[in-house]
């Protein structure tokens, strides 16, 4: 049997020693890596700008309103027209985000992790997440055109996904299994890279982890299916056949006027159900 050396109390001078080799490693870490990574993300957030086709009609609007709202004396509509301001200023951030880098990004990959729930906003938060995973948040508050998200402008961002019908608490516990899951941050991968000599295992790590993270994710939402679907799988609408992409019908709508987004959790309920049988039918022979 292994004796155990006496515990013994750490000596004033180790904690300090100790806490600061842990706190410059951060330091070196936040103030190299991490920063150079949000300043990257930040950049692709930000550029290109909105065009002036896409940005003057909605600029020009919100111009006639505060005219109209400074010389308007009535209470109600002047918190009318305050209110319609603030809504067009918030879809205009969101333009300019959508039509950024990471916003083409964040939409390039959404027909992948929409089996997850995720749309373009969510994705740009995650790909923040490679940074680091702590920013995700408040790089979602962005993503939602919000500004900084612990601010009380504009409302918290916990009470605008509350109010967001497409934020689902079963949604939201998927993403939370992603963000367990998926790679770890750059910082992590940088060191795995030096201590491997070579970008394989890097690679590797990030590849199965992220692939575990969207399995994770989708497995959770297709089980759930019954409950999150947003629209009757089988169920058709002639009247909305063939829409594109929007708030309503995220991955838009078939031939037959039937929810895409719907068909495809349904459909992942019944692979996950036949791909369990085949392999307790192929475990057992």
């Amino acid at each position: 049997v292994m004796e155990l050396p006496p515990y013994r109390m750490p000596t004033a001078l180790g904690l300090v020693l100790h806490t600061w080799e842990r706190g410059w490693q951060y330091i070196k870490k936040a103030g190299t890596v991490i920063l150079a990574i949000s300043i990257l993300i930040w950049a692709m957030m930000t550029f290109p700008g909105l065009s002036p086709e896409l940005s003057a009609p909605i600029e020009t609007t919100i111009e006639n309103l505060e005219a109209r709202l400074g010389t308007e004396p009535v209470e109600e509509i002047r918190l009318a027209l305050q209110n319609d301001i603030a809504e067009l200023n918030l879809r205009l951030k969101e333009e300019t985000l959508a039509n950024s880098l990471a916003g083409r990004l964040g939409r390039s990959i959404e027909p992948v992790t929409s089996w997850a729930g995720f749309d373009w906003r969510t994705n740009i938060a995650l790909i923040g997440g490679f940074a680091a995973k702590e920013g995700i948040v408040s790089t979602l508050g962005v993503a939602y055109a919000m500004g900084d998200a612990d601010s009380d402008e504009g409302g918290t961002l916990s009470a605008h996904l509350r109010s967001d019908p497409g934020w689902t608490p079963l949604r939201a516990f998927a993403l939370m299994v992603f963000v367990m899951l998926y790679a770890p941050c750059v910082t992590v991968q940088i060191i795995t890279r030096r201590e491997s000599g070579s970008w394989k295992w890097p690679v590797f790590s990030m590849a199965y982890t992220i692939g575990l993270a969207l399995v994770g994710a989708v497995v959770l939402m297709a089980l759930l299916a019954n409950f999150i679907a947003p629209f009757d799988p089988l169920k058709g609408n002639f009247k909305a056949r063939m829409l594109a992409p929007g708030a309503e019908h995220w991955l838009g709508t078939d031939h037959f006027g039937r929810d895409i987004l719907s068909r495809i959790l349904h459909g992942a309920q019944v692979s996950l159900r036949i791909g369990f049988l085949v392999a307790l039918f192929t475990g057992s022979i």
